[in-house]
């Protein structure tokens, strides 16, 4: 089997000033922190509208709530032991 070798690219080490490396670095904090305040206008306004829905009743409006047993816990203690068909029959 023949192997092809392949050409190595040389790698050209890049001269930066750095004064334009602390100005891009600069210009992305300003970006960052426009980001930031417009997130927590957001932040604040979501807020704002969660107080007002949970205050004025319709923050669980439409959401089924879960329907719970209350002898839940009692029929899988008794499961096993024959009375949990004695204590609590089926209502077919």
């Amino acid at each position: 089997m023949v192997e092809e070798e392949t050409p190595k690219e040389e790698i050209k080490e890049v001269e930066s000033d750095p004064r334009d490396l602390i100005s891009k670095a600069n210009a992305a904090a300003e970006r960052l922190e426009k980001a930031n305040l417009d997130l927590s206008k957001l932040i604040e306004i979501q807020q704002k509208a969660q107080v007002e829905a949970t205050l004025s009743g319709t923050a669980s409006a439409g959401v089924p709530q879960p329907i719970v047993d209350e002898n839940a816990e009692v029929k899988k203690f008794l499961k096993g032991t024959g009375y949990e068909d004695e204590l609590f029959p089926d209502k077919n």
